[in-house]
C-alpha cells in the first residue's frame, strides 16, 4: 500500500515539474518571439529612415554609406520577411542605387584609375593608361598562360624584370604606361582584371574611342573589321584569324590581334553600374 502511494506521489511531482517545464519554455519561447517581433520592427524601421536619408543626402560618400547600411540591415533580416515583403525592399534598394550619382573617378585594387566620361548620348567609365605595375600584378597572379602576356614584357624595351628569388615580376618605372601591348595581351588583361575584380572591364568599341576625339591616343579596341573591307576578308582566308581595329594616333587601321605597334597603350572600359559597385566597395574598405 506504502508502495503505490508512494509511486502515485512521485508520479505526480513528476507531472508536475513537466509542466512546470513546459510552461517555462513556453513563456520563455513567448518573450523571444516578441523580442524577435520588436528587433525585426527595430529593423525595419532603421532600413526606411536610412533610405529616407539618403534620398536627403547631398553629400556623394555620405549617400554610398548610407546605401551601405541599407543593405546590410537588410541582409541581417531578409530571411524573417515574407517573400512579398522582401520583393519590395530589394525594389526600394534597387532604386535607390539606380538614383546614387556616379562618381566622377573609381579606382580599381590594383590602383587604376577610371573617369566618368559624357559623350553625347554615352557615359561611360574610360581608364587611365594601364601602368607597367599592373601588369606585373596581373603577370605576377599567373591566371593566365604567360605566352600571352609575356610579349608584354619587351626586353628589348627593357622595362620588366623577374626576381629570381621570388619569381616574381617587377616594373622597372612604377609609372611608366604599357607600350607595344597587343589586342590578345590587352583583352587578356581586361579578362583578368574582371575576374580579378567580379566586376567587367574590357577593352573600348571603336565607336567609344572615337568620341574620345583625341589625334594623341593610341590604343586597341575590341570591335572586328569591318566586313566590307574585301582586302581584310582575303587576308582573314589567307591567315585563318580575324583583324580588329586599332586606333593609332587617332585614325583608325584594322590589325591582326598579334599585331604590336610602339606607341599602343592598353585602355579599358566599363559601365556607370559597374563604376558605382567599384565605388561601393572601395568606399566601404576604407
Amino acid at each position: 500500500m506504502n508502495v503505490n502511494r508512494q509511486t502515485s506521489n512521485w508520479r505526480r511531482r513528476f507531472a508536475a515539474a513537466v509542466l512546470t517545464t513546459v510552461a517555462f519554455f513556453a513563456v520563455t519561447a513567448s518573450a523571444q518571439i516578441r523580442q524577435g517581433d520588436n528587433d525585426l520592427g527595430e529593423s525595419i524601421l532603421l532600413l526606411s529612415n536610412l533610405l529616407k536619408d539618403l534620398s536627403k543626402e547631398s553629400d556623394l560618400d555620405q549617400k554610398y554609406t548610407l546605401y551601405r547600411r541599407a543593405r546590410t540591415t537588410l541582409n541581417g533580416i531578409h530571411r524573417r520577411l515574407s517573400r512579398n515583403q522582401l520583393g519590395q525592399w530589394h525594389r526600394r534598394l534597387k532604386d535607390a542605387f539606380r538614383e546614387l550619382p556616379a562618381p566622377a573617378e573609381v579606382i580599381t585594387p590594383i590602383g587604376l584609375r577610371f573617369e566618368l566620361m559624357r559623350k553625347g548620348d554615352m557615359t561611360f567609365y574610360w581608364s587611365a593608361e594601364v601602368s607597367l605595375t599592373q601588369l606585373a600584378a596581373c603577370l605576377n597572379d599567373g591566371k593566365h598562360p604567360a605566352t600571352v602576356l609575356e610579349e608584354w614584357l619587351g626586353a628589348r624595351q627593357n622595362v620588366m624584370r623577374l626576381d629570381l628569388e621570388t619569381g616574381r615580376f617587377m616594373a622597372r618605372s612604377s609609372t611608366r604606361a604599357v607600350h607595344g601591348a597587343s589586342h590578345t595581351a590587352g583583352r587578356a588583361f581586361a579578362e583578368w582584371l574582371s575576374e580579378t575584380t567580379g566586376i567587367h572591364y574590357s577593352l573600348p568599341t571603336e565607336p567609344v574611342v572615337l568620341t574620345m576625339q583625341d589625334s594623341a591616343l593610341s590604343c586597341w579596341t575590341d570591335s572586328q573589321w569591318r566586313q566590307g573591307d574585301l582586302l581584310r576578308r582575303e587576308a582573314v582566308e589567307m591567315y585563318g584569324g580575324s583583324f580588329y581595329r586599332l586606333c593609332y594616333y587617332g585614325e583608325m587601321v584594322d590589325e591582326l590581334p598579334e599585331a604590336s605597334y610602339p606607341d599602343t597603350t592598353v585602355r579599358l572600359v566599363t559601365t556607370v553600374k559597374n563604376g558605382k559597385i567599384q565605388y561601393l566597395r572601395r568606399s566601404g574598405q576604407n
